[in-house]
């Protein structure tokens, strides 16, 4: 019989420190990694599974290893996806196009587009590049195509478990006439079926089959991390694996006040009703220090339904401020002067810059490359240091001329884009492992007049050369990795040492607020996520973008935590 403990923490209260713990005196009582499988929701929680699953059965590292860190770690697709693969029920091949798997806006030019075909047989227009059906969902995004908005509403069907006829109910607002929805919807499930050589799915497809074939993981000790985020297709197939019997010990880790995409039918109900014979409550942050604990509480006490449960900080030490209507000048100036005064880390950014949607995250995107701060975007979307070379340019370059020595490989890049020198110019027999000494390279490089000019000769194109002129004239050596941007919500499960949380909201999300109590009660879970983020300080940046501020910011000064 499968025995189910549920781990309920907050967050930084040590939910996955607590499932290694579990995972190490399993070990130690015999099991193998073969009997095991750890099973996440993100590509950053499920990194740090793999990193977890290779420090407890190191012989997984060795290059003989028949099992590797990665196919004990896995997301829940991913796990779910290799059940079918293993059983036969799914097959891939160099042949075979399009993959069997379909995934919106990852298609080539030269490659078949099953998204875009379909829309353009039924003549609705489709932009691949603006195809993330959460951030539709979720209104992050509000303005697209109508091929865009009905993969949206399908994806919702398929994630709730309801039928074509229950289109309304996705919590979007469509262009296409209600009379064609339900039509479009049976020709995607069918087109899906039958147009090519071979079935293919969706994400939520193929937990669908999974369920209907009733594949099982075949494995000892299970553990799930981020169990609040569940949708309700992946909650039942969960289900169907706890009440087969097949698994012996399954151990869940969440937080039901960080259930924040009832857009896919989400809710906090599955984590805090689920059967489990044992709950191990973690209360006290090792996280956030109180200020911010103090702020995140508050937030979740001002709606009757999200309660804070005893959450609280471990640590005194941290700060929480608010700055109102900065301009990128001054916004930029208070960025520099934190990112010299937190911690930096190889693991945690420096700092992290949230906004509420989309469209509020391209402006800060903007106003980045304004005043010459790098970034990296989290999520889907990618930033401009994350094409070509630029990233490992900009940190040779901030390093110049300060350093003892240079990595090889950086100087590799940065010779063959420059036209008035060549890495043959210096003597690289010498090298320490990868790096090459200073005094070496400072020979070819001071006929430069400062990096500037270095920058200047680069044969880069000119908007990558821009990038890079205007970051290394920053008053401040920062490179990507320092600086994350993005959505509250693709920010879930990551934490940095300041973080920057944009206050506003928009027209619509505050009138669902008003209107909708469980809406609400969602909206201050995104704002408790979005605060405790932050490991070191937080701060509420108000009036940047025009529309209204958030409620549950408006809540924290009501009950006098910010000013």
């Amino acid at each position: 019989m499968t025995t189910v403990t549920r781990v309920d923490g907050a967050p930084g209260t040590g939910k996955t420190y607590t499932l290694r713990q579990k995972l190490e005196r399993r070990k130690s009582g015999g099991l193998n990694p073969t009997d095991v499988n750890w099973i996440t929701f993100t590509r950053a929680g499920t990194e740090d599974a793999v990193d977890t699953v290779a420090d407890v059965f190191t012989s997984l590292t060795n290059d003989d290893a028949d099992l590797s860190p990665d196919d004990v770690a896995r997301t829940f697709h991913s796990l779910t996806l290799s059940l079918l693969l293993r059983t036969g029920l799914v097959e891939f091949g160099q042949d075979i196009e399009p993959d069997p798997v379909i995934v919106q806006g990852t298609y080539d030019d030269d490659e078949t587009d099953p998204f875009a075909e379909f829309c353009e047989r039924n003549g609705m227009s489709y932009d691949a590049d603006s195809s993330d059906t959460k951030k539709l969902l979720s209104g992050e995004i509000e303005e697209t195509q109508p091929g865009n908005k009905f993969f949206a509403i399908a994806d919702y069907l398929n994630q709730t478990c309801k039928p074509a006829s229950k289109h309304w109910d996705a919590p979007i607002d469509s262009p296409i006439p209600n009379s064609q929805i339900q039509r479009l919807l049976e020709a995607w499930d069918e087109f899906k079926r039958t147009e090519y050589d071979h079935r293919v799915f969706e994400f939520a497809d193929y937990v669908h089959y999974a369920y209907d074939e009733g594949v099982t993981p075949d494995v000892e000790l299970l553990l799930i991390d981020e169990f609040q985020d569940f949708t309700p297709a992946e909650y039942r197939l969960y289900k169907q694996w706890r009440d087969s019997g097949a698994i012996g010990e399954i151990v869940i880790a969440g937080d039901p006040q960080q259930s924040i995409y009832s857009f896919r039918g989400g809710s906090p109900l599955y984590f805090e009703e689920t059967d489990r014979d044992e709950t191990v409550d973690l209360k006290k942050s090792y996280r956030c220090p109180k200020p911010v604990a103090e702020a995140a509480r508050r937030i979740l006490e001002g709606h009757p339904e999200t309660a804070p449960r005893g959450f609280h900080a471990d640590s005194e030490v941290g700060k929480l401020r608010n700055i109102e209507s900065p301009t990128a000048d001054s916004l930029c100036e208070d960025l520099l002067s934190t990112a010299r005064r937190v911690s930096t880390d190889d693991d945690t950014p420096r700092l992290m810059l949230l906004t509420r949607t989309n469209s509020q995250l391209a402006k800060v995107s903007r106003m980045l490359r304004s005043v010459g701060i790098p970034f990296d975007i989290l999520g889907s979307r990618r930033s401009l240091w994350e094409y070509g070379d630029l990233t490992p340019l900009l940190n040779l370059l901030n390093d110049y001329p300060n350093s003892t020595g240079y990595d090889m490989r950086q100087l590799e890049l940065l010779f063959d884009k420059l036209g008035s020198a060549t890495l043959d110019e210096i003597d690289t027999s010498q090298n320490v492992g990868q790096t090459v000494p200073a005094a070496r390279v400072d020979e070819v490089l001071s006929q430069y007049d400062g990096v500037a000019k270095i920058v200047a000769d680069l044969d880069l194109p000119d908007w990558q050369n821009d990038a890079l002129a205007a970051a290394v004239d920053a008053p401040a050596d920062l490179s990507p990795d320092d600086v994350k941007i993005g959505t509250i919500h693709t920010a879930k499960g990551l934490e940095g040492s300041a973080v920057y949380l944009f206050a506003e909201a928009t027209a619509r999300i505050v009138e669902n607020y008003e209107r909708d109590t469980a809406a609400a009660a969602e909206e201050h879970r995104v704002w408790y996520v979005g605060t405790t983020r932050a490991a070191e300080e937080l701060t509420l940046v108000e009036n940047y973008f025009s529309g209204p501020t958030a409620p549950p910011v408006e809540w924290l000064r009501v009950s006098g935590v910010v000013s």
